[in-house]
């Protein structure tokens, strides 16, 4: 027997030890099923096996032996989601023909070998949500490795310079562990990468050019980090139009102003750079990109006014620019933005009256207008009619904040509706 495929069904108990006198097996598929219990070390020395699938059997435990190396012609090995505890034996840098490991969301601590960095065959490398320690080895020599995933481990130390080596790799996954140090500037000598992830580190140094040479970079999050520089630098005028899709570098130090050509990167659909040092005009070329679903600016030091053209981002469902320094009117044309779920422009200095425009925007989940300098009764705008037969509200209302309560003799605005009510300084209480 050569394969035995028995994934996705309800098997349970453990598996039979009796699996590793097969000794012509080269596929062992039981993925997604019940199985529990200790996996046969047995199994990971048949010196026939190619590929051992075992992922999302979240029961079942045991250990990677030493002795795998007796299983000279592995493949792949597939453990996702599954219990397996140890450490990643050194002699598997002794599977000359394996070429995907992935362990992701096991119970695996230790480092990560350096022996890994000797397969001639290695594409794929999954070992997320683990407890690994240590430094990420330097892969430099793997030409085929494409994609490498080490997030939500408690990996310390700097990213390896050598990463701008690996000219096939399309992924690579490094948030929520300690890496300290700078994001190495080779990163842009990478010719094909499309995702880049580094949020929730202890990063440092300045924000690299992401674009270099490389324009097929969609996705970076490098997010809550202690990055420095520029935003302009992911926006280069002068360099190839990636194809950004998502760019979260919030909670960062970046300062500058969002630049005007950040309008030709239309197919960004996500964009979150709250909590830096950013300054300027909300630029009117924002609202230019059509696929936007989320634009978070929240705390920064962005001023002027809000365009009418807001109208524009017809696809938009969370708008933050609260603790910014905003001025001018709330424009009636916020409220044509029929897939919103979220507007927050708090804590900015809007002035004037709600326009009518805006009731649109009572049903969606969070609406928040508190310490504005906003006047007027918004009762007529946000607080839908109530039913003279029923007594009741005849519109849903989704969460509204607003400044609604008395400060010193006077109250800002009249809101009947409102789910919490402001001084305008900041002092807030659900109604």
């Amino acid at each position: 027997m050569k394969l035995l495929e028995l994934r996705e069904n309800e098997i349970g108990g453990t598996v039979p030890e009796e699996i590793g006198n097969l000794e012509d097996l080269e596929t062992l598929d039981l993925r997604q099923n019940r199985f529990a219990g200790s996996f046969p070390s047995r199994i990971f020395e048949m010196p026939q096996l190619k590929k051992l699938l075992m992922l999302g059997n979240k029961r079942l435990e045991g250990t990677i032996p030493d002795s795998i190396e007796k299983a000279s012609n592995l493949e792949m090995i597939s453990f996702q989601r599954c219990k397996l505890s140890g450490s990643i034996p050194s002699s598997i840098g002794k599977l000359s023909n394996l070429y995907s490991l992935t362990l992701m969301g096991n119970n695996m601590s230790g480092s990560i070998p350096s022996s890994l960095t000797e397969l001639p065959k290695f594409e794929v490398l999954e070992l997320a949500k683990n407890q690994f320690t240590g430094s990420i080895p330097d892969f430099a020599a793997q030409e085929l490795l494409y994609f490498v995933s080490l997030a939500e481990n408690r990996l310390s130390n700097a990213i390896p310079d050598s990463i701008g080596g690996l000219r096939k790799l399309l992924f690579l996954d490094v948030r929520d562990n300690s890496l300290t140090g700078p994001i190495p500037s080779t990163i842009s000598d990478i010719p094909e990468l499309v995702t880049f992830y580094a949020a929730r580190n202890r990063l440092t140094g300045t924000l690299p050019d992401f674009g270099g040479n490389n324009g097929f970079l969609q996705s970076v999050d490098v997010a809550d980090n202690k990055i420095r520089g520029n935003i302009e630098t992911l926006f280069r005028p002068d360099g190839p139009v990636a194809e950004w899709h998502t760019v979260n570098v919030a909670s960062n130090l970046l300062t500058g102003s969002i630049p005007s050509n950040i309008g030709q990167y239309t197919r960004l659909a996500s964009i979150n750079m709250a909590d830096n040092q950013l300054s300027g005009p909300f630029p009117l070329e924002l609202t230019v990109l059509s696929l936007l679903n989320i634009l978070n600016l929240r705390r920064n030091n962005i001023d002027g006014t809000l365009p009418t053209e807001i109208s524009l981002l017809t696809n938009l469902e969370k708008f933050d620019i609260r603790g910014n320094r905003m001025t001018g009117s709330i424009p009636g044309s916020l409220g044509t933005l029929s897939s919103v779920t979220v507007v927050d422009l708090s804590n900015n200095k809007f002035t004037g009256t709600l326009p009518q425009e805006l009731e649109s925007l009572r049903g969606i989940d969070e609406l928040s207008l508190q310490q504005n300098l906003l006047t007027g009764d918004f009762d007529r705008v946000l607080c839908p009619p109530v039913d003279v037969d029923d007594g009741e509200d005849s519109t849903a209302v989704g969460k509204i904040t607003a400044d609604c309560r008395y400060r010193g003799s006077f109250v800002e605005v009249t809101c009947s509706c409102c789910s919490t009510c402001c001084t305008g300084y900041g002092a807030c209480i659900p109604q």
